[in-house]
């Protein structure tokens, strides 16, 4: 499968106005197979910021929720700022990350019975 993620970016100058202009502006190609784009949505488009989490890594589900959960605790005040933003969609940019390379995700249980993922290729 292609590879895909999307990062969100929220400025906190309500003066701006980030969602005028065309969807998807500018492509950047990183490498042969991977490029980003930089997207915006429409002003009142505001419900997309439930589905950004914070960025965290972690050899595992648990360690990256663990992490997200830290990166929260690290800076409440700019979480609980990017959800009260009056018009997300006007506050944000998103990054639209692709990558061409084939990639298999592939889910097993460990000696604990807790799931564990493996990424090969890509």
């Amino acid at each position: 499968t292609n590879n895909e993620s999307l990062i969100a970016v929220t400025s906190f100058d309500q003066t701006k106005d980030l969602s005028k202009g065309v969807a998807i502006g500018s492509i950047l190609h990183t490498d042969p197979d991977s490029h980003l784009e930089v997207c915006r949505y429409g002003a009142g488009s505001g419900a997309w910021r439930f589905t950004f989490l914070p960025l965290a890594d972690g050899r595992n589900l648990l360690f990256r929720f663990l992490n997200m959960g830290w990166e929260v605790v690290k800076d409440p005040v700019s979480y609980v700022r990017y959800f009260l933003v009056r018009d997300w969609a006007r506050s944000s940019t998103v990054m639209l990350f692709m990558q061409t390379l084939d990639s298999t995700v592939r889910f097993t249980r460990n000696r604990f019975g807790l799931m564990v993922t493996e990424l090969s290729g890509g």
